[in-house]
């Protein structure tokens, strides 16, 4: 009996070893496993993304800036920058005045123009933060698939060098917006479709399903590619069960949604200025690209290499049938594995998921629509941020399972993997974040990698020539037009380049030249009036004006010049209302509040002339100019107490500037307001207010 039972005993203390170990220890050991790859793979991000998450001393050569369309969307956008308390908000989030209806974006850029303002640094940070949370967010999402790998691939998608376009570059954090809630809405999702084999109650469903439309529309304020998210959850649905009548029923309002926001942002896409067709591209030719960018992003993200800013544009041809082997092949892939998944073949499972998943993220960018990045390039980087997922989810579910089935090859493929990823991926991707730390580093790397990218030639003669290395800029402005003759934007940076060489007759004929190649080209005919009314060509400077507003009537800076070259043909009474139709276009615009006020007060309208003044400092109080002429109008009006204190105030403002001609006149100005207050009568001894500004 004493021998039977030991192995009870034995085996109870096995069972209770087993136990401590499941309930204790190895549960302890994989939280700190997961903890620890958790740091590995925020210090491999952070080390890919530290060029443009320091900040340089003064003293180096390379500071950050801003790069390539980061000033449109942001400092020169006046939507984030007027300093208009929530007026800025409303601008953005209710009326058409943005490009496109993304506010959660215009919105985010707005918040952290308020606390970074000019310097690159912070919107780095935000968007490195983005995409740390977004890869977090993709190890849950496909912990709670249970698709094994999820922590590699987390990995992957940290450090893969594709994404650096993304998270480097200010101007695509819009994309990491959409990403983010889309993450969220599919995350809200499993909550109602992984709900642990019992009847959810009405009250959770409908909290989770609200969270998940509330999501999806935030994704679709952030940026419209989030319109793709009803097929993914659609994707999402299908990986866990086959899908049901009822589902549509759930799907239904994402749809409507998604349609009604895309309408939206057709139509502030549509509604502004002239729309500009990028291609003449037909069904046929959609489809071959098409084929072909599904070809080209999935060998992007398998091998990262011979990575981008502007890829070479492809000379699509459908008469050479080379073109259709891709399209073909995409076709034939995609028959076999929906055949395959119908026969339920267990190995098609997988591929079959990835696949459709990497096609339905794509799909915004493959070319049935174009985007305005077309004009230059097909594919992009940027355009599988999203897609990506579906290959480094295969790709580390597969090294997962194998090394569950084959422990010794399987280890030794996995480890291949992520020495690869440590190896190669990170310095690739480094040099990819080095790209974006300066603008002309951005367009040096374009031309390296495609000498035949024109927009890059072009930008940075423009980049040069702000730097004042003018033959430098002369040169690329002429190489671009080399390789792209019909380019009138190239034709006008030369003319402006030219014109502050002060050759206007050349000038001139390059803005000639550009307009003759795009009629309705706003800046050409801006810049044209700019050299008409310089030449004092007055009234062909308004004809020039007139032409471009007729393009954008509420282009401040033209109406403002417009009403100098009016004023110019003695039409003052004219000349003021254009002042005011530039200033209400553009309230901060501190140059036709100044024109506007020196015309009144030249009108002897002193009184209305100080109040226009008053309005420019409620937008720059430091604006010394405009002080100083308010002070003139108060003293003219013998409101001498006034007058002497703005004066003091813009000397104040002049010192803190060091402007030593600001400052003279200021002084000089406090003396001869001193001489005249002690007289009785000082109107006609003021010096009067003269107009001495040019467009």
């Amino acid at each position: 009996m004493s021998a039977k039972k030991r192995p009870a005993i034995a085996s109870q203390r096995d069972a209770d070893t087993k136990s401590v170990l499941r309930g204790g220890f190895i549960p302890q050991i994989k939280r700190y496993f997961f903890c620890a790859v958790g740091v590995a793979t925020f210090c491999a991000a952070a080390y890919i993304y530290s060029p443009v998450l320091y900040r340089r001393g003064e003293e180096s050569a390379t500071q950050l800036e801003f790069v390539l369309d980061d000033d449109l969307l942001v400092y020169q956008n006046d939507l984030i920058v007027l300093p208009f308390g929530l007026h800025g908000l409303y601008d953005i989030w209710f009326t058409t005045k943005a490009v496109d209806y993304w506010p959660i974006s215009n919105t985010a850029f707005w918040i952290e123009w308020r606390l970074f303002g000019m310097d690159p640094l912070g919107y780095h940070a935000v968007s490195f933060a983005l995409h740390c949370v977004e890869t977090l967010l993709l190890w849950l999402i496909l912990k709670r698939l249970k698709i094994p790998g999820a922590l590699l691939a987390a990995f992957l998608f940290a450090v893969h060098p594709v994404n650096v376009e993304s998270v480097a570059w200010i101007a695509s954090q819009k994309n990491l917006w959409a990403m983010l809630f889309m993450q969220l809405a599919v995350l809200c999702y499993l909550k109602i479709e992984l709900a642990s084999g019992t009847e959810m109650s009405s009250k959770r469903f409908a909290l989770w399903y609200g969270l998940t439309l509330a999501c999806f529309v935030t994704a679709m304020l952030g940026k419209g590619s989030a319109v793709i998210l009803p097929a993914i959850l659609a994707l999402v649905v299908y990986l866990n069960r086959p899908l049901r009548l009822t589902d549509a029923y759930k799907f239904a309002p994402f749809v409507i949604l998604a349609g009604v926001f895309a309408y939206v942002n057709v139509f502030f896409q549509t509604h502004g200025d002239a729309e500009v067709v990028f291609r003449q591209a037909g069904f046929l030719e959609r489809t071959v690209t098409a084929g072909a960018s599904i070809w080209f992003y999935l060998f992007k993200a398998v091998a990262p290499v011979n990575l981008a800013p502007v890829y070479p544009m492809w000379n699509v041809s459908v008469t050479n049938w080379v073109w259709y082997v891709p399209a073909v092949a995409a076709i034939v892939v995609s028959a076999g594995l929906v055949f395959f998944q119908r026969k339920k073949k267990v190995w098609a499972r997988p591929f079959f998921f990835a696949w459709f998943f990497f096609l339905i993220a794509l799909s915004p960018v493959l070319g049935a629509t174009d985007v305005g990045f077309f004009r230059y390039a097909i594919v992009a980087d940027r355009y599988q941020h999203l897609a990506i997922i579906g290959v480094l989810g295969l790709v580390a579910a597969g090294l997962s399972v194998g090394v569950k089935r084959w422990p010794t090859f399987g280890s030794v493929g996995a480890a291949a993997v992520v020495g690869a990823a440590a190896i190669v991926f990170l310095p690739t991707a480094q040099r990819q974040a080095n790209i974006f730390v300066t603008t002309e580093g951005w367009y040096r790397a374009a031309i390296e990698k495609n000498p035949g990218c024109w927009m890059a030639y072009n930008n940075l003669g423009n980049c040069l020539l702000n730097k004042g290395r003018m033959d430098e800029a002369l040169s690329l402005y002429r190489k671009a037009i080399e390789i792209k003759a019909i380019y009138p934007e190239a034709h006008l940076d030369l003319g402006v380049a030219l014109a502050q060489l002060g050759k206007t007759e050349e000038a001139a004929e390059e803005m000639r030249i550009a307009i003759r190649q795009r009629y309705d080209y706003l800046d050409a005919h801006y810049d044209y009036g700019n050299i008409l009314y310089q030449k004092k060509e007055y009234a062909e400077a308004e004809a020039s004006y007139r032409r471009a507003l007729k393009i954008k009537p509420t282009h401040a800076e033209c109406l403002n010049n417009l009403g100098m070259a009016v004023k110019a043909q003695g039409r003052s009474a004219e000349a003021i209302k254009i002042f005011r139709e530039s200033a209400d276009a553009k309230p901060n615009y501190a140059d036709a509040r100044r024109n506007l006020g020196i015309s009144l007060a030249q009108e002897d309208r002193f009184k209305e002339a100080g109040g226009v003044f008053q309005e420019v400092l409620e937008f720059d109080p430091s604006n010394v100019e405009a002080r100083m002429y308010l002070s003139r109008c108060l003293a003219i009006q013998n409101k001498n107490a006034e007058a002497l204190e703005q004066a003091k105030l813009a000397l104040s403002y002049a010192k803190q500037k060091g402007d030593p001609q600001w400052i003279v006149q200021c002084e000089d100005w406090i003396k001869q307001h001193a001489a005249l207050t002690q007289r009785e009568s000082n109107r006609n001894e003021v010096p009067p207010i003269e107009i001495n500004v040019a467009p």
